[in-house]
């Protein structure tokens, strides 16, 4: 029997700036919880990823080049309406949250502040959703 706390929580990251998927997987995996962080640089990989592995949760990042994290959260809730979704972005304003948690968001979180905090933030709300 397997104890659900030792399992890794495996999630997909999904952002085009290469140095923010590197920052955001050193961070997540330095975090109290046990992550296994993937991650894709836009949303054609992202959506490739998910028909090939099962996640626990899914961060994106909501502008993109040719597509942008909505879109990826409406392709997404076409399969599964469960999976647990966030919004982690600092290009947004109040109407891209609020379409964002209209479309099934889980939460909707700014890259701002220092880094350690704002990624304690996430970590902390992967941890709430996925357990």
């Amino acid at each position: 029997m397997t104890d659900e706390k030792s399992e890794k929580m495996k999630v997909l990251f999904v952002d085009d700036d290469e140095l923010l998927l590197t920052q955001t997987r050193i961070f997540l995996g330095k975090s109290d919880y046990d992550f296994e962080i993937d991650i894709a640089r836009h949303v054609e990989g992202a959506l490739q990823k998910i028909e090939d592995t099962e996640y626990d949760a899914i961060i994106s990042d909501y502008k993109m080049q040719a597509r942008d994290g909505l879109d990826l959260l409406r392709a997404i809730r076409k399969k599964d309406e469960d999976l647990p979704f966030i919004m982690f972005t600092g290009k947004g304003n109040e109407e891209v949250a609020q379409e964002a948690l209209n479309l099934g968001a889980d939460r909707y979180i700014r890259k701002r502040g220092d880094a350690k905090s704002q990624y304690d933030k996430l970590a902390d709300a992967l941890e709430d959703l996925i357990r």
